[in-house]
């Protein structure tokens, strides 16, 4: 039995693993080296597999000391697998999103921008060093991107091919996680629900609302493409037609129904915050909601994105 440097962050709790009841079934991150794979822990025992070999893992419940051992038992050849072609290890980047505190902070990146390690450590309750680290495997994964300026390393996500399967995720996933029972939670909750961004063009209530008056209106066609009275509406809010920006739809993860990406969605979203037509609400940096003269723009085009109407 042997001693691994490691760093422990519990995945339920976001806090320094001080042990575990024998009965709870937890996740946890352990830092081995320079690899961070993902765990399963029972009974404060874990398994997984570090340098080609099985290792058992046992988390004390007093020191915090991590003991490993290479298991004599059978472990099924798992080390040694192969499969008929060479597929992408989604496992891998599945993996590193299971993790509720990395999850969180992926979520918070959605907004397009670029944060400081320390604004997503306060964003998901985390101790600096312990955010640097989840950072660290974010970015080591290739599902952010680091950039550094001056003494602060600023984090985005890698790109909008990130941003789509974090959305689609949202979509599919079967809950949320956890926010306190306040009302400044709940506000928050609704205020994204209503209307925010997802990475680069318009969501929630409003982007879906807005993409569904384009289409009514004859702005965009069936294929969610600008047509010709589209292109001059685009024209009237200052945005470069040529070329043609192109729209794509993106499931809504909140309101199950689609808004309008891809190049025209983002157009759109930056021509919107640039005119001050939408704008990010106090203490929520995802929220979004129309101002008072945004809502004049789009009845001057005969757009009604009222959240009562169903027109």
């Amino acid at each position: 039995m042997k001693s691994i440097p490691h760093t422990f962050a519990s995945g339920n709790r976001d806090s320094r693993v001080t042990g575990f009841p024998a009965r709870e079934h937890a996740v946890v991150l352990a830092t081995i080296s320079s690899s961070l794979p993902y765990l399963n822990i029972h009974h404060r025992f874990l398994s997984c597999e570090w340098g080609g070999k099985a290792v058992r893992i046992q988390v004390s419940r007093h020191d915090c000391s991590v003991l490993a051992e290479q298991s004599r038992g059978d472990n099924g050849g798992m080390s040694n697998r192969v499969f008929p072609e060479a597929l992408p290890d989604i496992a891998a980047s599945a993996a590193v999103l299971a993790d509720p505190s990395r999850a969180a902070m992926c979520a918070a990146l959605m907004d397009g921008r670029a944060w400081t390690v320390g604004e997503l450590g306060a964003y998901t309750g985390l101790a600096r060093s312990t955010a640097s680290e989840h950072v660290d495997v974010l970015v080591g994964c290739g599902l952010a991107a680091a950039v550094r300026q001056g003494r602060h390393r600023y984090i985005r996500l890698a790109g909008e091919d990130v941003a789509n399967v974090i959305e689609a995720l949202g979509v599919i996933a079967g809950g949320t996680l956890p926010t306190p029972p306040s009302l400044r939670a709940w506000t928050a909750n609704k205020s994204l629900r209503e209307g925010r961004t997802c990475y680069r063009h318009l969501a929630g209530a409003l982007g879906v609302r807005l993409s569904e008056q384009l289409e009514a209106h004859g702005f965009i066609d069936d294929h969610w493409q600008p047509t010709a009275s589209g292109i001059h509406l685009l024209d009237s809010w200052g945005i470069l037609t040529d070329p043609v920006p192109s729209g794509v739809q993106c499931m809504d993860s909140t309101e199950r129904r689609f808004h309008l990406a891809g190049p025209l969605g983002t157009a759109i979203c930056q021509a919107f915050f640039a005119h001050g037509w939408v704008a990010r609400l106090p203490g929520n940096k995802r929220a979004a909601q129309l101002t008072p003269s945004g809502s004049a723009a789009l009845r001057a085009a005969d757009l009604n994105v009222d959240q009562h109407s169903d027109s």
